[in-house]
């Protein structure tokens, strides 16, 4: 009988054992998993060789104290038994925990170098070892400043000749009151927004003999004469036959009263008076100034008209351009005068035009036509420049009475 107890015991001991190296190893893998996939938390458990000496003297694998131990069932196998570390002699896990920190200077090392190549790996796939909670600055981009961020650039440039071999391409759009004057306001396509910039409006001043379109950058203040927004304005004759584009200066007899630059001409604009009444396009010229330099010659305004009355003199001045309307061709088919406008324009109107240079009759300066009731569209090019062609423009949209 003695020899199968000792025999049962020693069997007993065996598989405690077993256990107990089974259990370690497992720590170990966990350990070791665990540096692998998160290198930061493995910090508070050490390194595995730490772990496995931990988990002995504290009773497992999970930290499983003796005293919490539940109580061994009498007809539980050995497999069952808990307190892991309640077999182990005193000495032994004094010796282990008395060279446990030279086990934890050996396991940082290993962890600083599994860490470094776990880190290599991550930064090699484009991912980040460490977490950082905190929010990054998205820095913003700047947007480049367009031509037209300004008043002062959409001055210069609304004033300033447009470039040669260049074009602009407008839309002007009629919208309608009903106890006043329209409105009439002009944009550009720009390509880098995507969309319509409105560059300046005009409408007819009430309350003067003859016609008088006030020309401004602020939608808000188109009759307002003395605003810093305003750019120039269209006065035309008692018959509606004649027009002058003005700059924004001062008029000449009120120079001596107001501070300010004299204002100048920039176009003169003529229709040929239709005294029969006969039905047909409109016939016109138009004297701008030359461009010198970059620069438009300057004549002073006053009310002689000096343009028209420089070009009467001497037609060779080379001071000054003189373009005349393209003239229709009859078409049988339609029934109608037609022009080429290369799909701008889609509607007949007595509105529509183009000028040309008289050296040059095929190449088109101003191109003005109707596109729906409201809408219309303008392009222009060398020697105009944008508030020129839109003063050119408003005279179309005057009423004549011995013209139409």
């Amino acid at each position: 009988m003695d020899a199968r107890r000792s025999q049962a015991l020693a069997n007993r001991q065996a598989l405690l054992n077993k256990r107990k190296q089974r259990k370690s190893g497992l720590g170990i893998g966990i350990a070791r998993q665990s540096n692998l996939l998160s290198p930061r938390r493995t910090s508070g458990l050490g390194s595995p060789n730490r772990l496995s000496v931990n988990s002995a003297a504290s009773g497992g694998v999970f930290g499983r104290s003796p005293a919490f131990a539940s109580p061994r069932s009498p007809n539980a196998g050995p497999e069952f038994a808990s307190g892991f570390s309640s077999e182990a002699p005193p000495s032994e896990s004094k010796s282990a925990l008395a060279a446990s920190p030279s086990v934890a200077r050996e396991g940082k090392s290993e962890k600083s170098a599994s860490v470094s190549e776990v880190e290599k790996n991550m930064m090699s796939m484009g991912i980040s070892a460490t977490y950082d909670p905190t929010p990054k600055k998205t820095e913003k981009k700047k947007q480049k400043k367009g031509q037209l961020t300004s008043k002062e650039d959409r001055r210069k440039f609304l004033t300033s000749t447009i470039q040669e071999n260049s074009k602009i391409m407008c839309n002007i759009k009629r919208i309608s009151k009903k106890f006043s004057n329209p409105i009439y306001e002009c944009y550009m396509f720009d390509e880098a927004t995507n969309s319509q910039v409105f560059l300046m409006a005009s409408r007819k001043r009430p309350k003067n003999k003859t016609s008088n379109y006030l020309i401004s950058m602020d939608r808000k203040d188109v009759l307002e004469k003395e605003s810093p927004n305003t750019l120039g304005k269209l006065r035309s004759n008692f018959t509606g036959t004649g027009f002058i584009v003005f700059d924004d200066g001062v008029n000449p007899k009120d120079a001596t009263k107001k501070q300010g630059t004299v204002r100048h001409e920039l176009a003169s604009i003529k229709y040929e008076p239709n005294l029969l009444f006969n039905r047909g396009p409109r016939v016109m010229g138009v004297v701008v100034p030359a461009v010198k330099k970059g620069e438009h010659y300057r004549f002073p305004g006053d009310e002689k008209d000096v343009l028209r009355s420089t070009y009467s003199s001497n037609k060779n001045d080379g001071r000054i351009v003189y373009l005349r309307n393209k003239k229709p061709q009859w078409n049988a088919g339609m029934r109608a005068y037609c022009l080429n406008f290369h799909g701008r324009v889609t509607k007949a109107s007595v509105k529509n035009f183009q000028l040309s240079t008289e050296e040059d009759d095929d190449t088109v300066v101003l191109q003005f036509g109707k596109c729906d009731n409201d809408s219309f569209t303008m392009d222009a090019t060398f020697p105009l420049s944008p508030l020129q062609a839109f003063g050119i423009c408003l005279s179309s949209f005057d009423n004549k009475r011995i013209v139409d």
